[in-house]
């Protein structure tokens, strides 16, 4: 069985569909600051900074799951440096 947070990234990536993932966001809401993944898909800027100042190699980190974002070999915590300028 998919854990909620492998389902929410699925639903909120190419795997599924926003109401998908908005349904998994509220069955648990502790998902919105579990990682830096979750942060960096739901554009939580502010989550991604707090992360990136505990550890700057986060930027690079690959989703247990390894589901990269639209196939980025490097992980979806990637995308993170997109909205937040890494100090």
């Amino acid at each position: 069985m998919t854990d909620a947070r492998t389902a929410f990234i699925q639903a909120a990536t190419w795997h599924g569909d926003l109401e998908d993932a908005e349904v998994q966001l509220h069955r648990h809401p502790e998902l919105r600051s579990s990682d830096i993944h979750t942060a960096a898909i739901l554009g939580d800027a502010a989550a991604v900074e707090r992360f990136l100042a505990a550890d700057r190699g986060s930027v690079k980190a690959k989703s247990p799951e390894h589901l990269g974002l639209l196939g980025r070999e490097e992980g979806i915590a990637s995308m993170a440096v997109i909205a937040v300028e890494v100090p």
